[in-house]
């Protein structure tokens, strides 16, 4: 099962883990931008899902793409909270001789459609929101689920 683990390192940053890679996770406002926010990062987090699935796609149908690029914006909503991305505009750059445009709009839909799990959880998930609480020395005080 993947496991992100963060630590707080003061005012709005943490200092992530993700299966044994390191990133920083900078709130804003308020952060020193010290590493993008959490919802910077859904944005290349889909960039990268999708373009994982368009690069095996068209390499299934033999298509000879010596490149691929992606620009992924968000423009999000100022009310009310969340304020989640109102919307998204991916732009998939292709490199290479003679690709179809069917070709790279069939493997961009069946990423959309099919296989990009971020995608998906951008549809809204169910989320268990659960907390623990722990001393200095690191003992368990509290535990529980937040309805």
């Amino acid at each position: 099962m993947p496991r992100a683990t963060l630590t707080w390192k003061g005012e709005r940053r943490f200092d992530a883990e993700v299966e044994g890679h390191q990133l920083v996770i900078d709130g804003h406002p308020g952060g020193a931008g010290a590493g993008p926010s959490p919802m910077q990062l859904m944005l290349p987090a889909l960039g990268g899902c999708s373009g994982i699935d368009v690069v095996a796609i068209l390499e299934k149908m033999r298509v000879a793409v010596t490149g691929l690029s992606i620009s992924v914006d968000g423009v999000r909503r100022d009310r009310p909270f969340p304020k989640i991305y109102a919307k998204i505009d991916v732009l998939y750059t292709v490199r290479g001789l003679e690709v179809p445009a069917k070709a790279v709009e069939d493997a961009i839909r069946l990423s959309r459609d099919r296989y990009c799990s971020v995608t998906a959880m951008l549809s809204g998930p169910e989320i268990a929101w659960r907390y623990r609480i722990e001393d200095d020395d690191g003992r368990v005080t509290a535990e529980g689920t937040v309805s």
